[in-house]
């Protein structure tokens, strides 16, 4: 999806489209939002790699808000 405004490709997904020179799409991981997602995948205990069954333990929003707590996260400056 492009800004309305800008017309610049916007990030908002774990993958971007990346069209080829053939006219196919290409799914290619956006790093930075990949590893935000490793990071909290670590602070929260859970797996890096797919198991069996990924949903045998599920995370409690409590333990979220508790983690971000300790982290002191603030919100984006941008975010309204």
């Amino acid at each position: 999806m492009a800004d309305l405004r800008s017309g610049e490709w916007l990030h908002m997904g774990i993958a971007d489209v990346n069209p080829l020179s053939d006219g196919t799409l290409e799914r290619v991981p956006f790093e930075p939002y990949v590893a935000a997602l490793r990071n909290w995948q670590n602070i929260l205990g859970r797996s890096l790699v797919l198991d069996d069954d990924p949903y045998d333990k599920p995370i409690d929003l409590a333990d979220i808000a508790n983690a971000a707590r300790k982290l002191n996260v603030t919100p984006d400056a941008d975010w309204h």
